[in-house]
């Protein structure tokens, strides 16, 4: 009876189980839908046979649901069979934007918010049926809002209370923003997956020659904030990390935040070595630029950037656009972009440094040109001489043309086949030395009316003001605090006049109220 028991329980762990991917996340749902089927079909179990196991072989895992939209936008989930009793494991992808609702008529882009709403749906549709609910949110909704600054909500901890309060026993994300924020489901379960082992399965993969050693490789946080998963994988793979932090200007506000003034490095040197940068997301790419940057400036060797989440929200497009548009210019006019180098954040001020083939006639106007979608910091030119090798071009040049010409009058003169077929041979081979030779010729000659030219251009900022003279920001901020404290003051001295007559009829009420008293204890 006590085995029977005992079976019967593992049964129900395992028959009852039940996949819900939601639309954002269909495609990874039936990935692992795939997987879990053809892991329980070469799976062995004692007990198989049994008619008390009958279900745990199926064709599919995925319980069908619906999340229909109203022409106003609001929705209803929909559960199209029955969960009683099953272990139901919801799949959600927040950042997925490309999917689309309509509204009145409009098309609207889906966001977290929607998908979070999705989930609780379905949620709210099970309706306390089934045995347990796990969420699966591969990035953690909200989670980039960890902590509180100011006067502002919470959102993460928020969200994982109302998940538990709605029925939810565990929750599992993969490399959590800040896993701290876990604290506020303390009694439920949260699991946060760190892709270290994807991120140099991939590496490795991708590159043969990476040396996983201390003399040769080295880990980097591109922040403060991450340097707990740098750590863990430089501890892993047994090699140096380091890390940057982030120098803001304090005296400004630009986009709602201290604009980042530099990036400075903590940490051994990474001269010749590898670098690894590893990260949780990338929103808009500046800090990755940024660090790459640095690292390049301390001469690393190869960089490698690795995140979990590649959000790419608000790209380099503005600054990009403007540098194409110069190198657009440059070819219009004959010249050649040989290289290109953008970096810098966005916030900060980005450079892009340009090195050109200008024709010599041409260069004041790129000049100019380059100036219109920035500042030009730096210019340079350059010339190669070039006169040796012209010179033996054009040596060799003659030889193969006064040999060309020796074979062309064998050629009028031969008689027999064989003769003809060798000097043919020979004709074009000397044929394609002279076009190859013409062709180096005409390239030098290119290249000695036109220079080399290296610019730099840094973005022109409008948002971030020039930092005056100490004195004179002093000055301003007593003049401000004086104008402040006038307001105060003048605030103070109106409720007093407004609470007056209040004052005096309060102050009716207490001698009227003291005199009862005084009555009271004579009586």
């Amino acid at each position: 009876m006590l085995a029977f028991t005992s079976i019967s329980r593992e049964i129900l762990l395992i028959k009852s189980f039940g996949l819900i991917p939601l639309k954002s996340c269909e495609e990874l749902g039936a990935k692992v839908d795939q997987y879990l089927v053809g892991w329980r079909e070469k799976r062995e179990h004692a007990h198989k046979n049994e008619a008390a196991f009958k279900g745990y072989h199926r064709d599919s895992y995925i319980i069908s649901t619906s999340v229909p939209r109203f022409g106003t936008g609001e929705a209803k989930g929909v559960i199209k069979e029955s969960v009683r009793g099953y272990d139901l494991y919801l799949m959600v992808d927040v950042t997925n934007y490309s999917l689309t609702y309509s509204v009145s008529g409009h098309e609207n882009h889906m966001s977290p918010d929607d998908h979070y709403a999705d989930l609780k749906r379905i949620i709210a549709a099970v309706g306390g049926k089934a045995r347990r609910i796990t969420a699966i949110i591969p990035f953690l909704y909200e989670s980039r809002q960890h902590k509180r600054t100011a006067r502002e909500s919470l959102d993460c901890a928020l969200a994982l209370q109302e998940l538990t309060a709605m029925g939810v026993d565990n929750i599992i994300t993969f490399d959590a923003h800040d896993p701290r924020v876990q604290n506020a489901i303390p009694l439920k379960g949260f699991e946060t997956v760190q892709p270290a082992y994807q991120f140099i399965k991939g590496i490795l993969k991708n590159c043969d020659d990476l040396k996983l050693d201390n003399d040769h490789l080295m880990i980097i946080s591109p922040d403060e904030g991450g340097t707990n998963r740098a750590v863990y994988l430089a501890n892993v793979l047994g090699v140096d990390m380091g890390m940057f932090y982030k120098r803001r200007d304090y005296s400004k506000i630009v986009d709602g935040r201290n604009p980042i003034v530099a990036h400075e490095f903590l940490g051994t040197s990474v001269e010749g070595k590898d670098v690894i940068i590893i990260d949780d997301m990338i929103s808009s790419g500046e800090s990755m630029i940024d660090v790459a940057t640095e690292l390049k400036k301390r001469k690393a060797n190869r960089i490698f950037v690795v995140a979990t989440f590649g959000l790419f929200t608000n790209g380099l497009e503005r600054f990009d656009e403007a540098v194409s548009a110069l190198c657009g210019q440059i070819e219009q006019a004959g010249g050649v972009v040989e290289s290109r180098d953008i970096s810098g954040a966005k916030n900060a001020s980005r450079s892009a440094s340009l090195t050109l083939r200008v024709p010599s006639d041409m260069l004041d106007g790129v000049l100019s040109g380059a100036g219109e979608w920035g500042e030009v910091t730096r210019e340079q030119t350059s010339a190669v001489d070039m006169t040796s090798t012209y010179t033996d071009n054009a040596s060799r040049l003659e030889s193969a043309r006064a040999k060309k010409r020796q074979l062309d009058a064998l050629y009028e003169k031969a008689e027999t086949m064989e003769d003809i077929i060798t000097l043919t041979d020979a004709i074009f081979d000397v044929q394609e030395e002279i076009e190859w030779l013409e062709g180096q010729n005409r390239r030098i000659d290119n290249q000695a009316s036109m220079a080399t030219l290296y610019v730099t251009i840094n973005e022109k900022s409008s948002a971030v003001t020039a930092k005056q003279p100490l004195l004179t920001r002093m000055g301003e901020e007593f003049i401000e605090g004086m104008e402040n404290f006038g307001e105060f003051v003048f605030g103070a001295v109106l409720g007093l006049i407004y609470a007056l007559p209040w004052a005096a009829v309060a102050a009716v009420v207490i001698a009227l109220a003291r005199r009862w008293i005084r009555k009271k204890k004579k009586q």
